[in-house]
């Protein structure tokens, strides 16, 4: 009679010859940190740590990852939003990393200034759009968090910013 094998004994007799290359290792603990790095700013976000704890978290794992500080860094300036306070954020980039917080606050600004600018232009594209469709008049008010077009410049002017923000960290 057939001995019946478990899961486990299943897997292990696939992959007994299987083995993992250098570069396969490197991928694996670039990935792991990377994902250290963001479970770390999501808790010093959800105020489950400080920022302090956060500095000495880095320090411990600098040793053994050096790039584990611009992942980090990256990760906040990826919870900067333009429009809003950004006060935890600023402040953990000013404490753990000396980050000139004016430039920061002064590359928001510009930011804001140049949506402030494009919004008309995208407002009047929207509008003769729907001139073409057949509606108009004084009542037809542009939706642009509805417009593709708003969304993708939006989305584009916001990667460009947190590009330019790192840089400024970085000295890049």
């Amino acid at each position: 009679m057939a001995k019946i094998k478990s899961t486990l004994d299943l897997v292990m007799e696939r992959t007994k010859d299987m083995n993992m290359t250098d570069q396969d290792r490197k991928r694996l603990h670039e990935k792991q940190n990377a994902e250290k790095a963001r479970m770390w700013v999501q808790r010093y976000l959800g105020r489950r740590m400080d920022a302090d704890e956060l500095g000495e978290e880095l320090e411990r794992q600098a040793g053994t990852f050096p790039q584990i500080r611009s992942l980090v860094c990256t990760e906040l300036v990826n919870h900067l939003e333009p429009s809003g306070r950004n006060t935890m954020v600023l402040s953990a980039l000013g404490e753990i990393f000396g980050a000139d917080l004016q430039t920061i606050r002064d590359l928001m600004q510009s930011h804001r200034k140049l949506l402030k600018d494009k919004m008309p232009e995208y407002a009047s594209e929207m509008i003769s759009s729907l001139n073409k469709e057949g509606y108009s008049g004084s009542a037809l008010v542009p939706n642009l968090n509805g417009s593709p077009s708003w969304q993708e410049y939006l989305s584009r002017s916001r990667r460009d910013l947190r590009s330019r923000i790192v840089a400024a960290l970085t000295g890049n």
